[in-house]
């Protein structure tokens, strides 16, 4: 019997659409494999090299891809990613990401793509041999407005310093 993983994603929302995104990835069982924090500042690891390489490589390889604010912590990833007006809408066949059936340049697939070549790339540095890197599931919100927005840089950009009370469980 196959057990049947139940959407966070917004029902009927077509993740493909230009706007911005705010993407929260997390490394397998929360291993702090990316890097440390020393005063209030993230140390990448080699892995978290890797990591940034291939985030900053996103907007390279797709042109209708901007990135914002990112930040990489000894354990998960945070990043603002802004999908353009694309040109070759007409031409899709479908833009609603559904298990199995991955809509091109949407979100789900675009992170799927970096998660991969993230592990690849670790894989191939001989790091982590056959272990997993990530977390299965990675978190996505719609960034709705300007607030929504300046409230997740201040976020992104304060994660470093919040570090030990969060890892500790002292704030939210």
């Amino acid at each position: 019997m196959r057990l049947s993983r139940k959407s966070i994603r917004l029902p009927e929302y077509d993740y493909s659409l230009a706007g911005m995104y705010f993407i929260t990835v997390s490394s397998h069982q929360m291993r702090p494999i990316f890097g440390s924090i020393n005063n209030h500042s993230i140390s990448l690891s080699k892995i978290g090299k890797i990591v940034k390489a291939e985030w900053e490589r996103t907007a390279l390889l797709r042109p209708y891809v901007k990135l914002d604010d990112y930040v990489i912590m000894p354990n998960h990833f945070h990043g603002i990613i802004a999908l353009n007006h694309r040109t070759d809408t007409a031409r899709r066949v479908h833009t609603k990401e559904e298990f199995s059936s991955p809509a091109k340049g949407s979100i789900p697939t675009i992170i799927r793509a970096f998660k991969s070549a993230v592990t690849k790339a670790v894989h191939q540095a001989g790091l982590l041999v056959g272990e997993p890197v990530w977390r299965q599931r990675f978190y996505e919100h719609v960034i709705r407005n300007e607030k929504d927005l300046e409230r997740i840089r201040e976020y992104i950009i304060r994660n470093p310093e919040n570090w030990d009370s969060v890892k500790q469980g002292t704030t939210g």
